[in-house]
């Protein structure tokens, strides 16, 4: 049983084509100039100024990014900073040893 066919066809004058490229252009366009922003993260960038610290025994990641982290900050996103801005593996800290810390305004 067939009800019906629908045929879609291109548009035949020259002005329905060039009003049918001038909606693409446009739509790729406003794609261009909103992709960035889809694909750009929610997470808070590290701080671009830093400082060094010479760690001390008896320090933790916690107490270093605890006295660093003004009041009422979140001190794990610290010592995230701080992990990433020295590419640590871990959380062990040496003695004697210099880190790069952030420098909050």
């Amino acid at each position: 049983m067939t009800i019906g066919t629908v045929t879609v066809t291109a548009p035949r004058t020259p002005v329905a084509r060039l009003r049918r490229a001038l909606v693409v252009v446009v739509l790729l366009a406003v794609g261009l100039l909103v992709a960035p922003q889809a694909f750009a993260g929610t997470d808070e960038p590290v701080q671009s100024s830093v400082s060094t610290y010479t760690v001390s025994s008896g320090d933790t990641l916690w107490d270093i990014a605890s006295s660093l982290t003004p009041a009422g900050g979140d001190v794990s996103v610290t010592v995230a900073d701080i992990i990433q801005l020295n590419r640590m593996e871990g959380s062990g800290l040496i003695a004697g040893e210099q880190i790069l810390v952030p420098v909050r305004g």
